[in-house]
This record gives structure tokens, C-alpha cells and sequence, in this order.
């Protein structure tokens, strides 16, 4: 599941993922995929849309994993190996945006207007 379990409407996180468990074969594998609320800009007002119902850090995801059954949750990060030199370069422009966006959330809140 690439980027759909954010999108599943809270009331019903744990019947869908209880039911996603109950529909694998025994030993089977889930694969989740979903934005890292831990990340540097997860609250910005410029990331959150209407249909994202609900943000997942690592510890509120293996809660409702464990809760709904499953063992040996592990987390993998997925970031690429071989960087190309236009991802080292937006890597580098994004840095002070990123910095200037977690010093006002973290002073001010988020989703303050404009």
C-alpha cells in the first residue's frame, strides 16, 4: 500500500487494517508506504490537503500494526543509494527553506494563514 493508508478516514483505521491482516496468508508480508510525519515539515500548511485524514510517525503506526496483529514490524527508510548530482543540488537549495519552515511551526504553530 503506496500512500493510501493516510488517506483512510480515521473511523475505520482499525477495522481496514485489522480486515488487510485477516485477508493475508499466514506469514504473509504488508508493505506500507506512507508520509514521515517525523520529517522536517510534516504540519505545513503547503503538505496538508482535505483528503489526507490522518499523519503516521513511527510509533502511532506500529501501535495500530500491533494492535490489529501483526509481528515483527520494521521500518526501512527508502532513500536511494545513488544520488545524481540534481537531487545533491535541490538537496542543498531545500536546506534553508526546510530550516526557516521548522523554526516558524516551531515558534508559531502551524497552518497560521497564508
Amino acid at each position: 500500500m503506496s500512500h493510501v493508508i493516510e488517506h483512510i478516514p480515521k473511523y475505520s483505521l482499525l477495522w481496514v487494517i485489522d480486515a488487510i491482516f485477516r485477508a493475508l496468508k499466514k506469514d504473509g508480508v504488508l508493505l506500507l508506504r506512507t508520509p514521515n510525519m517525523e520529517g522536517p515539515t510534516p504540519n505545513s500548511s503547503l503538505y496538508v490537503t482535505l483528503a489526507h485524514e490522518y499523519g503516521f510517525a513511527g510509533s502511532n503506526l506500529q501501535s495500530l500494526l500491533d494492535i490489529c496483529g501483526f509481528d515483527d514490524i520494521t521500518f526501512h527508510n527508502l532513500s536511494q543509494n545513488r544520488v545524481t548530482l540534481k537531487q545533491r543540488l535541490g538537496s542543498l537549495l531545500r536546506r534553508p527553506l526546510l530550516a526557516q519552515n521548522k523554526l516558524r511551526h516551531r515558534l508559531f504553530g502551524v497552518n497560521q494563514g497564508g
